[in-house]
């Protein structure tokens, strides 16, 4: 990746992580963004996320409609699954190369859609996890009778809980049609997430792809680098929440409900104002309590 744009040539990056939820996460399109930026100051970096194209201030903003426009006016085009089915960028842009982290979020179908929305014959490199995250129904299950079973255990005891509150509702009749193919779906995901690599390379395959796995050393001060750099970009946007102006109750109850287009300073008034709410302002807005706060510890 950073060989060609050593050489000045333009690239596209897919990865399944865009920083939100995980600030500090490695392979995140903030601290792509922040990485490339760093090494190649002069470069033009567009990032495609769910935060920056709901940001009016930001060059990705609503962009997926002009998609193509917009992205050969750039050296490298960063993006995640926020690029829905039908979002493709095109060749015709100058492009030399697609490069994919693919963490092992979804299915191994939806990461090799992703890894296919740039069109067109691409040199194409990815990075795969060995195993996928997050199995379907939270438990592993390969059985679709398993799953069936676990699944009209969890209604069971969902309505029992209920009841405890006072609160009963008749017994809520399932499609069995319904029951039997979700459960074989979600049977075929968990077991496809036990191999998530080797799906990814047989599907690709399938789709008429040669693949050649590169033989990289571990560049053990690159890795350091990029968890030193997330880690960085977590404690300044930690520090910036921390440090945003206040927002009033009546901006807070107007973007709580409708924050799907704000401002990355709007985002972190909220965030921080939000933080107030849930603690009664009874902790310091420290960095290291908003974090919890992600974290899920408030």
């Amino acid at each position: 990746c950073l060989a060609y744009e050593a050489d000045g040539k333009k690239i596209v990056i897919s990865t399944q992580s865009s920083g939100k939820t995980n600030i500090s996460a490695k392979y995140s399109s903030k601290n792509i963004e922040k990485m490339l930026g760093e090494k190649f100051p002069k470069l033009k970096i567009l990032r495609i996320a769910g935060e920056s194209i709901s940001d009016p201030d930001h060059p990705a903003f609503d962009c997926t409609p002009h998609i193509n426009k917009l992205a050969k006016d750039y050296d490298a085009v960063i993006f995640t699954p926020v690029l829905e089915t039908g979002v493709s960028i095109n060749e015709g842009h100058g492009l030399s190369a697609v490069f994919g982290f693919i963490q092992g979020v979804g299915s191994p179908m939806t990461a090799v859609q992703q890894l296919s929305r740039v069109r067109g014959e691409l040199d194409r490199y990815y990075h795969c996890s060995k195993i996928g995250l997050t199995p379907i129904t939270n438990n592993d299950f390969t059985s679709a009778k398993k799953i069936e079973k676990h699944l009209l255990t969890q209604k069971h005891k969902s309505l029992q809980a209920l009841k405890g509150y006072g609160i009963v509702i008749d017994d809520v009749e399932e499609d069995p049609k319904f029951l039997k193919y979700f459960s074989r779906w979600a049977a075929m995901l968990n077991g496809a997430k036990q191999a998530y690599d080797q799906w990814i390379d047989s599907i690709l395959e399938n789709e008429g792809y040669l693949i050649t796995e590169v033989n990289v050393e571990t560049n053990k001060e690159l890795k350091k680098a990029c968890k030193d750099s997330g880690e960085q970009l977590a404690d300044e946007y930690y520090q910036a929440v921390s440090a945003a102006p206040e927002m009033s109750d009546e901006d807070f109850g107007k973007f709580s409900k409708n924050d799907k287009t704000l401002t990355a300073t709007q985002r972190k008034q909220l965030k921080k104002k939000n933080f107030q709410k849930l603690t009664h302002e009874e902790l310091p807005q420290s960095q290291e309590n908003l974090k919890k706060l992600d974290d899920g510890w408030v």
